[in-house]
C-alpha cells in the first residue's frame, strides 16, 4: 500500500511542477497544419462527397438489382417474390417502389459509410445531391439499354427521390443518435 502512496505523491508532485512550468509554444508550422487538417476534416469537399455518395449508389444499386429488376435490368430473373409484390401494387406503385428501393438502399449505406461530417453536408445540401443522383442513375439505366419511358421515368424519380432523402434522414438520425449516445450500443 505504501508504495502506491509514494507513486501517488510522487505524481501529484510531478503535475505540480508541470504546473508551474513555462509554456511552451508549438512551432508555428505544426499550428496551422493541424488547423488546416481540423478544418478539412470539419468541412468535406462537397464534390468528394458526392463521389462517395456516388460509390455508395454503385453498391446499393448492384444491392437492388439484385432482388429487383429495374427498367428490364438486374442481376436476377424477373419474377422474383419483392418483384412480384411491387408488381401486386400496380405500375404506378412498382414504379415508384423500385426507385424508392434504388436509391434508399444508396442512402442507408451513404448512412452508415460515410463520416458524421460528410452526412451533414448531404444534408445540408440533400434537395439537390439526392435528386441529381435519382437523374444521374436514370441516365446510367438509358445507356445501360434500358428502356425509360418518361412517365415511369419520372415515377421512378420521385420514389427515389422520396426515399433517399428519407432514408438518410433516418439513417444520419440514428448514426448521429449513437454517436451521441456510444453506451447503447
Amino acid at each position: 500500500m505504501s508504495k502506491r502512496v509514494d507513486v501517488d505523491e510522487r505524481w501529484a508532485e510531478e503535475y505540480e511542477v508541470f504546473l508551474q512550468s513555462e509554456a511552451v509554444p508549438p512551432p508555428a508550422h505544426l499550428s496551422e497544419a493541424v488547423c488546416r487538417r481540423v478544418y478539412k476534416d470539419l468541412n468535406p469537399s462537397a464534390l468528394r462527397v458526392f463521389a462517395k455518395l456516388c460509390l455508395s449508389t454503385v453498391m446499393g444499386g448492384l444491392l437492388s438489382l439484385a432482388f429487383c429488376p429495374q427498367f428490364g435490368l438486374g442481376l436476377t430473373q424477373p419474377g422474383s417474390a419483392l418483384m412480384g409484390f411491387f408488381e401486386g401494387l400496380g405500375e404506378t406503385g412498382c414504379t415508384l417502389a423500385c426507385g424508392a428501393i434504388f436509391l434508399g438502399t444508396s442512402t442507408a449505406i451513404a448512412g452508415v459509410i460515410l463520416r458524421i461530417e460528410e452526412i451533414r453536408l448531404i444534408r445540408r445540401r440533400s434537395f439537390l445531391q439526392i435528386p441529381c443522383m435519382a437523374l444521374l442513375v436514370l441516365s446510367a439505366f438509358v445507356c445501360a439499354g434500358a428502356e425509360v419511358l418518361i412517365g415511369y421515368a419520372v415515377l421512378w424519380w420521385l420514389g427515389a427521390v422520396v426515399a433517399g432523402i428519407t432514408t438518410l434522414e433516418v439513417s444520419s438520425a440514428v448514426r448521429l443518435y449513437l454517436w451521441k449516445h456510444p453506451a447503447t450500443l
